[in-house]
């Protein structure tokens, strides 16, 4: 998998001016994060405003770390949200590209920690 896809590394890094160890600490953080379960939920159960404010709020984490897969489905998916649409193929996208997002976040920890 190509994760680039997924994370732009350097410009997460020259965000941060380089600090492997807070990269590392942001990314866990993130992995820790309830939002996509949240979000899962709140979509499922057509509660849309409270999907749309969890999709700006991913928007928003996804952005600063360069996640940027995330970055652009959460964006278009908030959109989508506000004007009280769901879109059940964006929303099916996003959630696969958390899951191979996780799979690159994890894989740029171990990376980043063993050096």
């Amino acid at each position: 998998m190509e994760s680039s896809i997924y994370i732009d590394i350097n410009q997460a890094l020259d965000r941060l001016r380089g600090n492997n160890t807070l990269f590392v600490k942001m990314l866990k953080l993130f992995l820790a994060s309830e939002d996509f379960g949240n979000l899962d939920r709140a979509y499922k159960s057509d509660n849309l405003a409270v999907a749309a404010d969890l999709a700006h709020a991913i928007k928003g984490v996804t952005g600063n770390l360069a996640l940027t897969k995330l970055f652009d489905e959460s964006n278009a998916l908030m959109v989508k949200l506000k004007n009280n649409e769901k879109d059940d193929e964006l929303f099916s996208a996003l959630m696969d590209s958390y899951d191979k997002t996780v799979l690159c976040v994890n894989n740029i920890i171990e990376d980043l920690s063993v050096k």
